[in-house]
C-alpha cells in the first residue's frame, strides 16, 4: 500500500513540475527572468493571497525572494539611510532583524550593551506574548527624545520564537498607529499555517489593511 502511495505523490510531484516549468518563458530555468520573479509564479501567488484574504491581490505588487533574508535585507537597504535611522522590532524576536539592522548602519536604542541593536518593544509573557500599542507609541516617543527617525515597525505574526497569534482588533490598533506616524509595517507571516488552537485564527495584514 505504502508503495501505491509514494508512486502517487511522487506522480503528483512530478506533474507540478512541470506547470511550474510551463510558466518560465522559454523552460529556460537558468536564464535572467523578470526582477520581481517569474510572472507566472507570481500569478499564482495572487491567486492564493486572494483566496486566503477575500481580496483582490496584484501579481505586480508582488517581489519573489529566495528565503525571508533577502527580502528583510533589500527592505533594509530600502529603508536605513544612515546612523540615525530605526527600526521598531518585537523583543524577544528571532535575530535575523537586529542582525540585519546592524548590516545597515541602523540606529540603536536598546536595553542590550551593544554597538548595534534596534528600537525594541517588548511582548508582554503574562498576556500570552500581547503588546500594547501604547507601549509602542512611548517607545516611538524614547526614540525621537534621542534624535532617532523611526522609518518603520517589524510584526511577527505568529510570533518566533513566542507563537503568539495577534487578534485582528490589536491588528487593526497597529495599523492606524503606522498610519498615523508614517511608518512602513513589516509583517513576517511564514509561519501563519502553524496554528494549532481552536480559539485561535490567523488574520494577514494585508486582508486587515483592506478591511478598514
Amino acid at each position: 500500500m505504502w508503495k501505491v502511495v509514494m508512486i502517487e505523490k511522487l506522480a503528483n510531484s512530478i506533474e507540478r513540475a512541470f506547470q511550474i516549468l510551463d510558466q518560465i518563458p522559454g523552460r529556460a530555468t537558468s536564464a535572467y527572468n523578470h526582477s520581481q520573479g517569474i510572472k507566472g509564479l507570481r500569478d499564482t501567488i495572487a491567486f492564493g493571497i486572494k483566496a486566503r484574504d477575500g481580496f483582490p491581490a496584484d501579481p505586480n505588487d508582488i517581489f519573489l525572494t529566495d528565503g525571508a533574508s533577502p527580502a528583510i535585507h533589500m527592505m533594509m537597504q530600502l529603508l536605513i539611510g544612515s546612523e540615525n535611522d530605526g527600526i521598531l522590532c518585537p523583543i524577544p524576536q528571532y535575530p535575523l532583524y537586529s542582525a540585519s539592522i546592524s548590516l545597515h548602519d541602523g540606529a540603536l536604542i536598546s536595553a542590550f550593551a551593544s554597538i548595534y541593536s534596534l528600537v525594541p518593544y517588548y511582548l508582554d509573557e503574562e498576556t500570552g506574548w500581547g503588546f500594547e500599542v501604547l507601549k509602542l507609541e512611548n517607545q516611538l516617543k524614547t526614540a525621537k527624545s534621542k534624535g532617532i527617525n523611526i522609518r518603520a515597525l517589524f510584526v511577527i505574526n505568529l510570533g518566533n520564537p513566542t507563537r503568539q497569534v495577534l487578534v485582528e482588533a490589536n491588528q487593526r490598533e497597529i495599523v492606524e498607529l503606522c498610519k498615523k506616524e508614517g511608518l512602513v509595517l513589516l509583517g513576517d507571516e511564514v509561519y501563519q499555517e502553524n496554528v494549532y488552537v481552536p480559539e485561535k485564527q490567523f488574520h494577514s495584514f494585508k486582508k486587515v489593511v483592506c478591511s478598514i
